[in-house]
């Protein structure tokens, strides 16, 4: 809203809603809609600005971006599968171990020697890994029961 200024007496109206002053009396002129003009756009129309170096347009990813949707899931290799089922059956079918645990022990250094060496390409190294302490912990426990079987067959002798 602009002001209304009296035209006879030069005073200000007090509000912009005035129709009469408030000195003279006189008729106040009718208030002109203050005109504005919009903004020029920037950049000009039809100009074209170059994006700050280092950055791409807008709307595009950076160069050498790959959304996740496109990213290929990791494969898990079968030394590592086999090595996780060898481990198992070794640790709780026991007088199988003594056939099922090398291989759980060397099919698990495979395994994540695979997974390790090409994290992107081949997964597993869990399945690679528990197999591999299953192997270890049954090939423990047998030399460990067979040495007390052993050393106790010798002292009651």
């Amino acid at each position: 809203m602009s002001t209304r200024v009296c035209p006879s007496c030069e005073t200000i109206a007090p509000n912009p809603w005035a129709k009469f002053c408030t000195k003279c009396g006189g008729a106040l002129p009718e208030a002109q809609a203050a005109v504005t003009t919009p903004p020029a756009p920037w950049p000009p129309q039809g100009a074209w600005v170059a994006p700050p170096s280092g950055y791409p347009p807008p709307g595009y990813p950076p160069p050498g971006y790959i959304p996740p949707w496109y990213m290929p899931r990791p494969k898990t290799p079968g030394t590592a599968v086999a090595s996780l089922i060898f481990g198992i059956v070794s640790f709780f079918v026991w007088f199988l171990g003594i056939f099922t645990a090398p291989p759980a022990i060397i099919m698990g250094v495979l395994g994540r020697r695979k997974s390790v060496d090409d994290p992107v390409r081949w997964g597993g190294k869990a399945l690679a890994t528990t197999g591999l302490v299953l192997g270890l912990v049954w090939m423990v426990l047998a030399t460990l029961v067979i040495s007390l079987m052993v050393f106790g067959r010798l002292a009651s002798r």
